[in-house]
């Protein structure tokens, strides 16, 4: 029995020790078989709702915009599209609650950590404070992302990268990217991996300067994401999910 004690003692310790040992990557719910953490990128558009006008999602009196993997099959010429007031009337400490914003929702399969926008919009009073002028200006805005139930406030004034609609048809383009996301969910308790429900809300800031009629679902106008997208110059410095 003497002789049995140190080997139990030796084996007790080598379990203690095991303990101590962070767990591998390959215990990752979002690492591949090599133990490498793995992104899935996937672009999705958004389309028409059962309105052409969104506005009133926030108020509960319609679903959100939703999005799938189809680019907008039409053109404006034909009556495609759809669209949301922003700001007109209302003041930045509603956003992103507000009615007048614009809201999209749909699913994501698979572990998530950064969300890539790109929107599109006419600016009816597009002009800075200090010129007056009708010159080209970024675009404010605040924004609520909701992931499995999970709300994140995005307060602003955040800036878009804003460029003319390569497209024409008299819009801009509105790009921003999100960073962060999987971090953010563990944050509240939510698995990165898995099916996730998104519900993503975004409204101009600032009444007098960055109003917008956010359009999509045409040719002209494919506002869309990208989810585990990497953000270029073209999306400016990512926002922090926190």
């Amino acid at each position: 029995m003497r002789a049995m004690l140190p080997r139990m003692l030796s084996l007790l310790l080598a379990v203690s020790l095991l303990a101590l040992v962070p767990a591998a990557a390959d215990d990752d719910p979002c690492a591949d078989e090599a133990g490498e953490i793995v992104y899935l990128e996937e672009q999705v558009w958004v389309h028409e709702g059962e309105t052409k006008v969104g506005n009133l999602t926030q108020h509960g009196d319609q679903p959100p915009a939703p999005w799938d993997a189809s680019p907008p099959p039409g053109s404006v010429t034909t009556g495609a599209g759809a669209g949301a007031f922003s700001a007109f009337g209302s003041t930045a400490s509603l956003a992103p609650q507000t009615p007048q914003s614009a809201t999209f929702a749909g699913d994501f399969e698979g572990c998530l950590d950064t969300m890539l926008v790109e929107l599109y919009g006419f600016q009816p009073t597009n002009r800075t404070s200090t010129s007056g002028s009708l010159a080209e200006s970024p675009h404010n805005f605040g924004a609520q992302v909701v992931i499995d139930g999970a709300t994140f406030d995005i307060t602003g004034p955040q800036e878009a990268v804003t460029t003319p609609n390569p497209a024409g048809q008299a819009t801009y383009r509105f790009r921003f990217a999100f960073n962060g996301i999987r971090t953010a969910m563990q944050g509240r308790g939510l698995a990165p991996d898995g099916a996730h429900e998104l519900q993503f809300t975004v409204t101009a800031w600032y009444a007098n300067t960055s109003n917008a009629i956010y359009v999509w679902d045409t040719t002209e106008v494919p506002t869309n994401l990208v989810f585990n997208g990497a953000a270029d110059a073209s999306y400016g410095t990512p926002i922090t999910l926190g």
